[in-house]
């Protein structure tokens, strides 16, 4: 196994801005460390970096402390599995697999002996004789990991390798490629633009934007704890609701104004923000989780009187989308310079499957004890 460490690595091509900027980011020795954002972001480069595969313009890049940048692919040890399976379609699935094991020059023996423990660890056996047009592409992406996998390499690097797959393949895959990482410990470097893998596969998982990171943490941290709006938008499904509100103190208890309603902030708010008191009088903005609002009867104390826009019914849960008299935005995930933008709705997750007409009238719970408070330029406060 293998650590891979970048240290103030950048990608510039001719005449064009950054790629990548000055990135620094260690994936640890048997982690998962999954580097997610939206297309464009240059995720996918930086992986390719790491292979070798696309040179760098500054920096370095280490593995086991050694520095490789000159080092061509095939001297990195590093095996790949790509969103295109690449298997070789006049090989069967046993020659698929024993072929980078043949370019090793090993023995005929060994060659044998791997591709069968590989097989067997990725329910392979009964299709070693067939050829990847008689596969379905979920038996198709097994071959590709047990491809890599049978290289017995330092490190494993994916670049969204369930892209192509239907969405029950995606679930199906996604959790047996935790259940091996997590027996075979293998340092792996797992690139998507899906939030879902993301929170579901790493141990740590690094957010970019536009060739930054923006936050690296375990999955509870990103979404308990965001740095920011844009990765408060992008983890989690919906993402956060960002509001602009007006910071007031009213008889010694500061409040937030939220169109005609005002709302008092609980002690454990507070007690999270420790800075709050000193912004009274400022515009702030605050994010609420759609999950952390509740549908009520009727309007009351900490209520928001809100209109129906449209209702997605998902079984276990309804996700509401309902227009209200408040200052929504959102986070623009494809052009950095404009973080904040206006947006008509506000996201609500309720239990259950429920119906709703278009305009109907509904009534949403603020659960004031798990707000997210930003500045205005869309910068975590200080948390406790």
């Amino acid at each position: 196994m293998a650590s891979i460490r970048l240290d103030k690595v950048s990608k510039q091509y001719d005449g064009h801005d950054a790629v990548i900027e000055e990135m620094d980011l260690q994936i640890r020795d048997g982690e998962l460390l999954v580097l997610v954002g939206p297309s464009g972001c240059g995720k996918s480069t930086l992986l390719r970096m790491v292979a070798g595969l696309e040179e760098i313009s500054a920096g370095e890049i280490l593995i086991d402390d050694q520095v490789v940048n000159q080092l061509p692919p095939q001297k990195r040890n590093l095996a790949m599995v790509f969103q295109n399976y690449a298997l070789y379609p006049h090989m069967t699935v046993r020659e698929n697999l024993a072929f980078p094991l043949k370019m090793q020059r090993l023995s005929r023996d060994e060659v044998n002996r791997r591709v069968a423990q590989t097989a067997e660890l990725l329910s392979l056996g009964n299709l070693l004789d067939r050829r990847p047009k008689q596969l379905s592409g979920g038996q198709r992406q097994r071959v590709a990991m047990g491809r890599a996998m049978v290289r017995d390499a330092d490190a494993f690097l994916m670049d969204e390798p369930l892209s192509n797959l239907d969405a029950k393949l995606r679930v199906e895959i996604r959790s047996e490629i935790a259940a091996l990482q997590r027996r075979l410990g293998i340092t792996t470097l797992y690139v998507t633009h899906d939030q879902v893998e993301a929170m579901t596969l790493g141990h740590r998982v690094a957010v970019m934007r536009a060739g930054k990171l923006q936050q690296v943490a375990t999955p509870s941290r990103l979404y308990e704890h965001p740095v920011n709006v844009f990765v408060a938008g992008f983890i989690g499904n919906p993402g956060m609701n960002v509001l602009r509100v007006m910071l007031e103190t009213v008889d010694k208890a500061l409040v937030f104004r939220l169109g005609e309603h005002c709302f008092t902030l609980p002690q454990s708010v507070m007690e999270n923000y420790p800075d709050l008191p000193n912004r009274s009088g400022q515009m702030l903005l605050l994010g609420i989780r759609p999950a952390t609002l509740t549908l009520v009867e009727s309007g009351g104390n900490g209520s928001l009187e809100a209109t129906m826009s449209s209702a997605e019914p998902l079984g276990h849960e309804t996700i509401l989308h309902v227009n209200a008299d408040i200052d929504v935005v959102a986070t623009d995930t494809e052009d950095p310079g404009n973080t904040l933008l206006k947006r008509p709705t506000l996201t609500a997750i309720i239990p259950g499957h429920r119906h709703f007409k278009p305009g109907e009238t509904v009534h949403l719970q603020i659960d004031c004890d798990k707000l997210h408070c930003f500045d205005l330029q869309g910068t975590a406060l200080a948390h406790h």
